[in-house]
Formats: C-alpha cells, sequence, structure tokens
C-alpha cells in the first residue's frame, strides 16, 4: 500500500482553496497533526489522517472565501482549532491548545465566530422544551452542527449522564425551524455484560446518537 504525500496534497488543496501562502501553511499543518498524533491520548474516534486534512482543509477554504481580507494564517488556525477541539476528550484539549499557540504565534486566542441564527434558533428551541440553555450546552449543540455540515455523519458518544441524544435533538430540529431538512435517529445501545481480566463481570454503560447530515 503506498502512503499518501500528505504534506503535497495538504498544499494542493490549501492552493485550490485560493490560499496564496500554501506551501507554509501546509507545513504547518502537517507539523500538527504530526504531533497531535504523538503527543494526544490514543483514541479509537481520533483520525488525523487524509481524511481528516481534507474535511479542515474544505473548513479552511469556506472560511477564505468568506474572509478573503482576512490573514490567512488566521484562518487556518480558525480551522484546525474550532474543527478539532470538539472531538478531543478534556485531557487532550490543553496540549492541543498548546500546539496551536506555538504553530500560530500570537493568534491562539482569537475569538471563536459563531451562527447567530442557529445559537437563537437552539434557545428557543430549549425554552420550548422547558430546559435552560446554558452557555456550555449551546457550544456543544452549535460544534455538533459545525461538523454535521462536513462529515457524513457523527456519532455523539458518552457516559448516560453527557446527555448526548438531547444535544443531538437539539442540533436537528434548530435546523428544521430555520427551513432545513435534519433527518436523524438517535439509539440506545443495551450495555451486554463481559467477563473482566479480574474474573467479576463488568457491565459497560453508554450512549449513542447518531445524527446523518441534512
Amino acid at each position: 500500500m503506498v502512503t499518501p504525500e500528505i504534506a503535497l496534497i495538504c498544499e494542493n488543496i490549501l492552493m485550490s482553496e485560493g490560499f496564496l501562502q500554501a506551501h507554509r501553511l501546509s507545513k504547518k499543518f502537517t507539523t500538527l497533526y504530526s504531533l497531535s498524533s504523538e503527543l494526544l491520548s490514543k483514541q479509537r474516534h481520533y483520525d488525523w489522517g487524509l481524511r481528516a486534512t481534507k474535511a479542515v482543509l474544505r473548513v479552511a477554504g469556506s472560511l477564505k472565501r468568506a474572509e478573503p481580507l482576512v490573514d490567512e494564517d488566521r484562518i487556518l488556525m480558525r480551522a484546525l482549532r474550532d474543527f478539532n477541539l470538539p472531538k478531543l476528550v478534556d485531557e487532550d484539549k490543553p496540549i492541543f491548545r498548546e500546539l496551536i499557540g506555538d504553530l500560530f504565534p500570537g493568534l491562539a486566542n482569537t475569538e471563536r465566530k459563531f451562527d447567530l441564527r442557529l445559537q437563537e434558533a437552539i434557545v428557543a428551541v430549549a425554552g420550548k422544551r422547558g430546559l435552560q440553555a446554558e452557555e456550555t450546552f449551546v457550544l456543544k449543540v452549535v460544534e455538533l452542527a459545525e461538523l454535521l455540515a462536513i462529515r457524513h455523519s457523527v456519532f455523539v458518544i458518552g457516559p448516560p449522564p453527557a446527555a448526548n441524544p438531547r444535544s443531538g435533538r437539539r442540533c436537528w430540529r434548530p435546523s428544521s425551524c430555520r427551513g432545513k431538512s435534519a433527518p436523524a435517529r438517535s439509539s440506545t445501545p443495551r450495555p451486554s455484560e463481559t467477563t473482566s481480566s479480574t474474573g467479576g463481570s463488568a457491565r459497560p454503560t453508554g450512549t449513542t446518537g447518531c445524527c446523518p447530515p441534512s
């Protein structure tokens, strides 16, 4: 099997997306993903390969076209930060932020931009259902919606208290309110008993929500 030349592919995609500093930025991109694969914890859902690279570069291209006068380093940093942090476990986030700060000095504190219409729709739907639209909850729903825009499908996985299906429902209902088709399916798999290495029984728990994109 031939290993893809990620750096060259990254540079060509950046050029096709309109980046003038594609060669230099491609090195920063590949360096970040290489260090992330080495320094962050090993999680089954982490992907630092070509598929993830193409997805983030598509986001960077859309940001570039939306704000053509903004510095290209800042554009790429936002794409890398905003579309990778949501998938990281909490203990890996500080490390990833440090890597971003080292590769993009002085830009790590750039404010995150939000879709205000989506935020308003989330708050409205939460209010109708008697829920408090706390800042963290709204952020998670926004992050999920942004991931759905660039992924074929997204799985939200976590322990029962994490309210993952509820986050998913909050994501697609505001989309429906804004006139967008938002098919989705939520499932809660039944846990199965397994035998642990100590001879006892272990009953894993978890809730998985699956939200196909609109």
